[in-house]
């Protein structure tokens, strides 16, 4: 990743607490991860280490082709660089860390108010939903796509200028203590906690746990601070208390009067959404009774911040929904393209979807396995399995080994065996779409879903072809 940066070796030092080798005063005049993205020019590179990679391993090779005038480094292998070159190496203890110092104290610079987006699912959406109404009255920016990491957010910051009033920050986690980190340094004006469930319990064991670490959020903003909840996510008073020792204030949103923000009404169809909000009807080109809770959000935090109904809807009119994510595609039957991830709070609402929008049509699920979730995948997945049967489900396909106990929980709960296709692994991918083409009809509704790695896009492409 690559953002334009304006300083010099040795201001960078000084605000990465870093020991300097190396000249002072060398320009610098971006910020580059990525050394793949670099031109020759005065860039500070800041190597970051992964699971099988390590950015360090390009540094020799940056400085000898002129493509740094800055070096950040957690490594000791790299002292007498700069006696040979015009390059300033800087010594920091985790380069990671220094990336979000440096963004910290940009965004420190700046006036934009920024709202942070958290929650297990519909943290893009919200994101970009805000951003496309508050865009019809402010000067707004965001994260792009779903760059929502320990590097992503960074990057993000280090993209605002001085222009910008308002920013929408998607932020992501699947281990304790990133949104703290993440939050300490966007320091948000306002959050949105947009749902809490199983993903990533792999590593945070309990949906408990899920939602203490998405209220950390709370602790890099200012006491008096506003935060927008879903009011029916698990452990709703758990986040609120942890607000409160932050100082937040909270503010609930839902479908229900339990609710400080609700909708007067709503209809979900294939054709999109329409709330009835503040005396008046907006439509959203989603799909789905999850995404209801997510416009639901956005409009709440508009009309917070002082946007009119006719702002939020010309806004609306700019959205486009991001391809994977609930994609309705009409052919000769429906496909709804959920492909770009799934986790069981996700495949429950998708299921649920599907059977309240599509009550009249023969209702097809293609399911595959949905990862990190640890020592409880087995018993998560039969229970997405129960709940096909519960929506009434006409057909599902699963694929994958997980995918196995979502088969056995539909047969358990009742549904036909004979209406169950299973695939045990990804390579028999291509024997299910074709099984599925064989059997399909005119007029079906097909849900398609699963996590990423499981390309279930190939299945879509598939059908479409």
């Amino acid at each position: 990743m690559i953002a334009r940066y304006l300083s010099t070796s040795g201001q960078v030092a000084d605000i990465v607490e870093g020991q300097l080798i190396g000249s002072f005063d060398l320009p610098v005049d971006a910020i580059v991860s990525d050394s793949r993205e670099m031109e020759v020019g005065n860039n500070l590179f800041i190597p970051i280490k992964g699971e099988n990679f390590n950015g360090h391993d390009y540094i020799p090779e940056l400085i000898k082709n002129n493509k740094v005038t800055a070096v950040l480094s957690s490594q000791d292998d790299f002292d007498d660089l700069p006696a040979n070159h015009e390059v300033a190496l800087i010594k920091c203890e985790n380069t990671l860390k220094s990336l979000a110092m440096l963004a910290s104290n940009y965004r420190d610079s700046l006036d934009t108010k920024i709202i942070g987006v958290t929650g297990t699912n519909g943290k893009t959406t919200v994101k970009e939903l805000l951003y496309s109404a508050m865009s019809a009255k402010f000067l707004c920016h965001k994260n792009q796509k779903n760059y929502n990491n320990e590097i992503g957010v960074p990057f993000a910051l280090l993209d605002l200028d001085l222009s910008h009033e308002w920013s929408v920050i998607e932020m992501g986690m699947n281990h304790a203590g990133e949104i703290e980190r993440l939050s300490q340094t966007v320091k948000p004006t306002i959050a949105v906690i947009t749902s809490i469930g199983e993903g990533h319990i792999e590593f945070l064991n309990s949906v408990q746990n899920v939602a203490l670490a998405k209220s950390e959020i709370f602790k890099g903003m200012k006491k008096e601070s506003v935060a927008f909840v879903n009011i029916d996510c698990p452990y709703f008073d758990l986040i609120c208390d942890e607000a409160r020792k932050c100082g937040v204030l909270v503010k609930s949103y839902g479908l229900s009067e339990n609710a400080e923000y609700f909708p007067k009404s709503y209809l979900v169809s294939d054709n999109g959404i329409v709330v009835e909000m503040f005396d008046s009807s907006i439509n959203v080109p989603l799909y789905g009774i999850h995404n209801v809770y997510n416009i639901v959000a956005a409009i709440s935090v508009c009309k917070f911040i002082g946007l009119s109904t006719d702002d939020i809807k010309k806004g609306f009119l700019e959205f486009e929904n991001i391809s994977g994510r609930n994609e309705i595609i009409h052919g000769k039957c429906i496909i709804i393209n959920d492909t770009y991830n799934s986790n069981p709070l996700s495949a429950k609402s998708a299921l649920k979807s599907l059977s309240i929008v599509f009550p009249e049509k023969r209702k097809i699920a293609v399911l595959a396995d949905m990862l990190e979730l640890g020592e409880q995948a087995d018993s998560l997945h039969y229970d997405v399995g129960r709940f096909v049967n519960e929506c009434k489900i006409d057909l599902l396909f699963v694929l994958g080994p997980l995918s196995l106990q979502c088969a056995k929980g539909a047969i358990k709960s009742g549904m036909n065996q004979s209406n169950v296709f299973i695939f045990e692994t990804i390579e028999n991918i291509d024997e299910l779409i074709s099984k599925l083409k064989s059997i399909l009809l005119e007029n079906d509704a097909v849900l398609v879903k699963g996590s990423r790695s499981m390309k279930m896009e190939d299945v879509v492409n598939g059908i479409v072809s």
